[in-house]
C-alpha cells in the first residue's frame, strides 16, 4: 500500500467517523426525548391517582352518610 492508498483510507475512515458521530447525536437527542416524554406520563398519572383518591373517598364518606353508616 503506497502513501496515497494510505491517505484516501484515512480520509474515508475519517469520513465515516464523522457520519457516526452525527448520529450518535440524534440517538442522544432521541433519547433526550423519550425521557421526557415518561417523565411527563408519570407526572399524569400520580395527579391522575391523587385526583381518583380524592373522588373515591369523597364518594364512599357521602355514600356511608346516605346509608346511615358514616358521619358520628
Amino acid at each position: 500500500m503506497n502513501t496515497d492508498e494510505s491517505v484516501k483510507l484515512l480520509a474515508r475512515i475519517d469520513e465515516r467517523t464523522i457520519l457516526i458521530m452525527d448520529q450518535l447525536e440524534e440517538v442522544k437527542k432521541c433519547h433526550g426525548d423519550h425521557e421526557d416524554r415518561i417523565r411527563n406520563i408519570e407526572r399524569w398519572q400520580w395527579k391522575a391517582t391523587g385526583i381518583t383518591s380524592a373522588i373515591t373517598g369523597f364518594l364512599g364518606a357521602a355514600g356511608g352518610v346516605l346509608l346511615g353508616k358514616g358521619g358520628t
